[in-house]
């Protein structure tokens, strides 16, 4: 009978989980990372191919800086089959996360042995809204895979434990080690084992021998933790490798721990009442000292509470520690971002918090009427399910989802741009325009903001703020060679005397060359001009001759004709640049 009852379950849970999710087969991709994983993903574009497979496991692919190659690889297969159709792509994120949420019903039912709980838990995993954002995500087929063959490999462990064959461990480090190449923050998995051990094997000390029973724990994860540390290491280096780790004098170690405090507090109180998410929640720039302290107070009231109840309630320690260890790797404390929280990490630590609710729920009705239990589980999911369903509905397109952002958060350049940026390509330019403007309001040092607002009135061909927000982009960071070769062409070159400036534009442009790649010849063009605009035309003969020999400059037209201007002692003139008032009214 039992049985029976857990396949309905188990059915209703799919079913349910399916018609929660059914609106995503009419989304888009959005433009937060689905290009660099899907889209604009070479790797993942040709499809499956041995070639493809080799990539994904010797390279850091796109610049995402994880190593995760089962993740590339399911991406690989997706398109191969469904193209760039982003339904498709996040139906299997759906069909994953129903997988998930069945093997995590059955690891609790393993454990408890009754259905109630269990049941009570994998509803939360599934309908929970802060987990839509890892469902529903292209991007976030890492969270999907990493946590099933987690959860697989917990299953594993647990007939292991049972049965202690070399077929059964060698199976736990296989679906370990893949858990670990589909995401890296799995490096806690070893020492979840850990926990998993304490919790059910808490009230039966002699279940693996009262003597060894430590020692015996502890070795078996030995080869777990040696993987963990190599994926955790690789995984650092590269992220320090291509720059995106801020050093402990750009972000001192008091921020790190504020804002850790922070997070576990806010994790913990969105997953009872969840409002307010957004795909993107930036980092705060200075932290109040009074939210800091209840932060800790929270979280070290809750860590000895948890210890206090080791014995008589070990469900309280492990459903904590669960929370805490497995946000570790992205708690903060090693940044790697410029946010301060996602909701897609409490992926996997959600669980140990639901599990904690849970049975404490229980236990604490239990004593009056069961009934209880069910009518409060009831009630939350009936306020949890609409909500979540909101949340999937922002995932629509990035306008909607990074709209979302700016409207929950506060200072958030990062989605004002992204907004502006998806805006102008659907071309709604005077909203686009505000974003850019708001965005440098929140940050008015921020270069790469300048450099995307300069961009956007180049669109517009409106030269005069095109030229404000290059010089503004270059006086915070002087060091780019793309906006020098750019603001060195428009002064050297613009058909009306009052835009040129001849002595800056030289500097510029000299500048700029200094900063190539050695070899390349790509801003000598620029230089080229700026000397003849200066008069020095035999100069601009020579840099545009070197040039046109350099084969890995494009010879057009246009630059043979330069050469006969410059021969004949006249300068170049770009009859492309806007005029001055010319252009369309758009952010004037």
């Amino acid at each position: 009978m039992s049985a029976r009852l857990w396949g309905v379950i188990a059915f209703f849970l799919v079913g349910a989980t399916l018609v929660l999710f059914a609106s995503v087969f009419n989304q888009d991709f959005v433009a937060y990372d689905d290009g660099a994983y899907v889209t604009g993903n070479p790797l993942v574009k040709q499809g499956v191919s041995w070639t493809g497979v080799w990539e994904a496991f010797t390279t850091l692919n796109s610049g995402t800086s994880y190593w995760h190659p089962l993740t590339w690889i399911s991406h690989q297969v997706d398109y191969a089959f469904f193209g760039p159709v982003a339904g498709w792509h996040k139906l299997v994120n759906v069909i994953f996360h129903c997988f998930n949420t069945v093997i995590l019903f059955g690891l609790l039912y393993r454990v408890k042995k009754s259905l109630g709980t269990p049941a009570a838990v994998a509803a939360l995993f599934a309908w929970h809204p802060l987990h839509v954002e890892s469902v529903v995500w292209v991007s976030e087929r890492k969270d999907l895979l990493s946590t099933f063959f987690g959860f697989v490999t917990f299953h594993c462990y647990l007939d292991y434990r049972l049965k202690q064959t070399r077929v059964r461990y060698v199976l736990v480090v296989m679906s370990c080690a893949c858990a670990l190449m589909s995401k890296p923050m799995m490096v806690t998995l070893p020492v979840l084992l850990l926990l998993l051990d304490f919790w059910v094997w808490n009230e039966n000390p002699t279940a693996l021998g009262a003597c060894d029973r430590f020692s015996r724990l502890l070795w078996d994860k030995i080869p777990l933790l040696i993987m963990s540390l190599g994926v955790g290491i690789v995984t650092v280096l590269a992220q320090d490798e291509l720059g995106i780790m801020p050093s402990v004098s750009e972000l001192p170690v008091s921020f790190r721990v504020a804002n850790a405090l922070q997070s576990y507090w806010i994790y913990a109180a969105q997953s009872v009442v969840p409002v307010g998410l957004a795909v993107c929640y930036p980092y705060p720039e200075t932290f109040a000292l009074g939210r800091v302290f209840l932060a800790l107070v929270f979280f070290v009231f809750v860590s000895m509470l948890a210890v206090r109840a080791r014995v008589r309630r070990p469900y309280i320690t492990f459903g904590w520690a669960w929370f805490v260890v497995s946000l570790l790797p992205v708690i903060g404390l090693i940044q790697t971002s410029t946010q301060a929280r996602a909701d897609r990490y409490t992926y996997l630590p959600l669980v140990g918090l639901f599990v904690l609710l849970i049975w404490g729920m229980n236990e604490l009705v239990s004593r009056h009427r069961q009934s209880v239990f069910w009518i409060l589980g009831c009630v939350a999911l009936a306020v949890y399910v609409p909500l979540s369903w909101r949340q999937i509905g922002f995932w629509e397109n990035s306008v909607t989802l990074f709209r979302r952002a700016v409207n929950v958060t506060d200072g958030n350049v990062l989605m004002h741009v992204a907004l502006a940026d998806s805006l102008d390509w659907n071309l709604e330019t005077e909203d686009a325009s505000y974003h850019y403007r708001r965005a440098v309001d929140c940050d008015p040092e921020n270069w790469a903001v300048y450099e995307s607002a300069a961009r956007f009135f180049r669109n517009r061909r409106n030269l005069g703020l095109e030229r404000i927000y290059l010089q503004k982009s270059l006086f915070w960071s002087p060091n780019q060679p793309d906006l020098l070769n750019r603001l060195a062409h428009i002064l050297a070159c613009h058909p009306d005397p009052c835009e040129r400036n001849r002595d800056l534009a030289l500097e510029l442009a000299t500048q700029a060359c200094a900063l190539q790649t050695p070899g390349a010849m790509l801003y000598e063009h620029t230089l080229a001009a700026a000397m003849a605009n200066s008069g020095d035309f035999s100069q601009a003969v020579r840099l545009t001759e070197a040039a046109l020999g350099d084969k890995s400059v494009p010879q057009t037209v246009g630059i043979l004709h330069r050469l006969d201007l410059y021969r004949q002692g006249l300068p170049y003139r770009d009859l492309l640049l806007p005029r001055r008032n010319t252009g369309p009214p758009q952010g004037n």
